[in-house]
């Protein structure tokens, strides 16, 4: 029964929202001095909130967010590399500017669901793009051209699709609907192997568990959900089984417990002791404060370290960069989204945002857009009349392939 008091129609700054989120891809997409064309995209959604609202609501993500970004900003005056500590302080402003546009209006459930929508459906258009240009370098998976892309940062934008299809297969589907999202989950296991990423593997496979032990879909047999939950994981296998039969020997051995053992992380075991060699021989201040933001690679020459590169790790990244205080702050910030996902108690987002931080284990993702993407549904999602959780778009497939609109019908899915 809808509110009558709540509107139901999708907003012009919604509808916009929405079409720079599918169009995450063109993020790896440089144009010069105006860097990524998602950048410019971002301008609109901001442009409409500017001209219509210029106001916003305060709360708890935008708090802890504004907190986080100031602390980088100021990390500016101490940098060891300002010019370079300004660059990334301006990306982290963007963002921060997108967000309070975000936090300037209210989501009714069709504008939530619409922009669920828009995250799986960027991570389809990405998967689009990747078979159709991708170039193969040492038997791996690359983005490269117009559109480039390493291959651990790939990982990541399947994520928003891969997760709902999990929890397409764990719901009362029909069988057509259950097997186009099987074929759906085999794309994006192939292209994620091929990638040879073990760090954007294990982040999908963290985020796959959360969503398989956690996502209910109602029904009252345990027995029946238990079923499904020992199918999807036969199913599962079996996808591993054939996919494995047509990647090369040698991006399969990546992921083998030997080559795991003997190859250091691909040398970020031994950045990462250089690092917090680094930290324990910083000044009492450095330790405090940092070296500022984005000035990993700077760092590296004032210490012993085997590579010039960044940490590929976030955490130990930010003790170097923004110090104690800032890596703690970020913690904060990092973990008040999940937070608020499972006050949602949205399943799907909760899966997203961990399969994210356990993907910045290994990789630097501090202005990466696919987490910008999932922490901009969070705080949707807080901002939404009702909070729909977990089930509330899974299942409305259920309801709408009922009244003859499934998937095949609609013009998102």
């Amino acid at each position: 029964m809808k509110d009558k008091g709540i509107s139901s129609e999708i907003s012009l700054y919604c509808r916009w929202l929405g079409i720079y989120i599918v169009l995450l891809i063109v993020g790896a997409m440089n144009i010069g001095i105006f860097g990524s064309l998602l950048k410019l995209l971002a301008i609109v959604p901001i442009g409409i909130w500017l001209l219509f609202k210029r106001s916003f609501k305060r709360n708890r993500l935008l708090r802890v967010s504004g907190i986080y970004v100031l602390f980088c900003i100021a990390s500016c005056l101490w940098s060891i590399n300002q010019g370079v500590s300004a660059g990334r302080s301006i990306s982290q402003i963007n963002f921060l500017i997108l967000l309070c546009s975000v936090s300037g209006y209210t989501y009714n459930s069709n504008e939530v669901d619409y922009l669920k929508k828009c995250l799986i459906w960027s991570s389809r258009v990405t998967a689009i793009v990747v078979l159709i240009s991708a170039d193969y370098y040492e038997g791996r998976i690359y983005l490269k051209g117009i559109i480039q892309e390493d291959p651990n940062y790939l990982c990541a934008y399947f994520l928003f699709a891969m997760i709902f299809c999990i929890i397409v297969l764990l719901q009362e589907n029909s069988i057509k609907v259950k097997l186009i999202s099987t074929i759906e989950l085999i794309v994006y296991v192939y292209i994620v192997i091929g990638t040879g990423s073990r760090g954007g593997a294990l982040a999908i496979v963290a985020a796959s568990i959360i969503a398989f032990l956690f996502y209910r879909d109602g029904t009252k047999l345990i027995i029946s959900s238990l079923i499904k939950r020992i199918l999807l994981v036969i199913l599962v296998f079996i996808t591993l089984t054939v996919i494995a039969s047509y990647i090369s020997t040698d991006i399969l051995s990546r992921f083998s417990l030997a080559t795991l053992s003997t190859s250091s992380g691909t040398g970020r075991y031994d950045i990462w002791e250089s690092a917090m060699n680094a930290f324990n021989e910083s000044s009492f201040l450095r330790q405090l404060f940092g070296y500022g933001t984005g000035s990993a690679v700077s760092i590296t020459y004032l210490f012993p370290f085997p590579y010039h590169l960044v940490f590929h790790n976030m955490f130990i990244e930010s003790l170097l960069e923004i110090g104690v205080i800032g890596a703690v702050i970020y913690i904060v910030f990092v973990l008040s989204f999940v937070f608020e996902a499972l006050k949602c108690k949205d399943v799907y987002c909760a899966a997203i945002l961990i399969g994210m931080i356990v993907l910045s284990l290994s990789i630097s993702i501090s202005v990466f857009k696919p987490y910008w993407n999932i922490m901009i549904y969070t705080l949707v999602l807080s901002l939404s009349n009702n909070h729909i959780g977990s089930q509330g778009f899974a299942n409305q497939i259920s309801k709408e392939e009922s009244k003859h609109e499934s998937f095949g019908n609609n013009p998102l899915l």
